[in-house]
């Protein structure tokens, strides 16, 4: 008796006029949204050395693709091996977004991105979403940590504040490695998805509803 192969695909979702491959994928759209970030579907498809690769999102305020998957990639994955290829042409970062759109358990982001000064590409597996608490600009930070985000808010922050410090205390910490290593630890702050906005948005993309002509945004 020949037992019948069945395959399992993904149900494509309609949402704001783009046909998704994955509900999963149209739920990122509408966290992006949420957000008000940029974002825009499969905007174009590459050959990278004979590989093609056609990234599910642009984020054009981020100069970064990001590719939705459900279970995260090994790093010998044709996943990986597309988006290194990508990365190392255009040296621009791929995050790579997989697991469930769930409040409670956060989606995991590996970040594929260029080091100038290796002239090689990195992976960083610990990245999270976070907003900047000076100007509120969302951003991808390594760790939760807000002193390397692109808007350098915080470290202007810190340069400044570093100078009033010395003024109140009447020194100069130039040279005393006690002083650098406490301001060090003073700024380095880590401020990740817990923010109430990136909670609420990963709420709205879990709770979007695309069926029987709901449109998914938020209500």
């Amino acid at each position: 008796m020949v037992k019948q192969q069945h395959q399992i695909k993904a149900i494509e979702t309609v949402y704001k006029g783009y046909r998704f491959r994955s509900r999963l994928e149209a739920r990122w759209a509408v966290f992006f949204d949420a957000l008000g970030i940029k974002w825009e579907y499969e905007k174009e498809g590459y050959d990278l050395d004979g590989v093609r690769y056609l990234p599910d999102f642009w984020l054009p305020e981020f100069e970064s693709w990001v590719e939705v998957k459900g279970e995260q990639p090994n790093e010998s994955s044709k996943e990986i091996e597309k988006a290194t290829r990508l990365v190392l042409a255009s040296h621009k970062d791929v995050y790579i977004v997989s697991g469930p759109m769930d409040v409670t358990s956060k989606p995991d982001i590996l970040d594929v991105f260029y080091r100038s000064d290796e002239d090689a590409v990195r992976m960083d597996h610990f990245v999270d979403i976070v907003r900047c608490p000076i100007c509120r600009r969302v951003d991808f930070a390594h760790g939760s940590d807000i002193t390397c985000l692109r808007c350098g808010c915080w470290e202007a922050f810190r340069i400044a504040a570093t100078e009033i410090i010395q003024i109140l205390v009447g020194q100069k910490f130039d040279g005393d490695p006690d002083a650098g290593f406490w301001l060090q630890r003073l700024f380095s702050v880590r401020y990740g998805s817990s923010a109430p906005s990136i909670e609420n948005a990963y709420l709205i993309a879990q709770q979007s509803r695309f069926e029987f002509g709901e449109n998914g945004g938020p209500r």
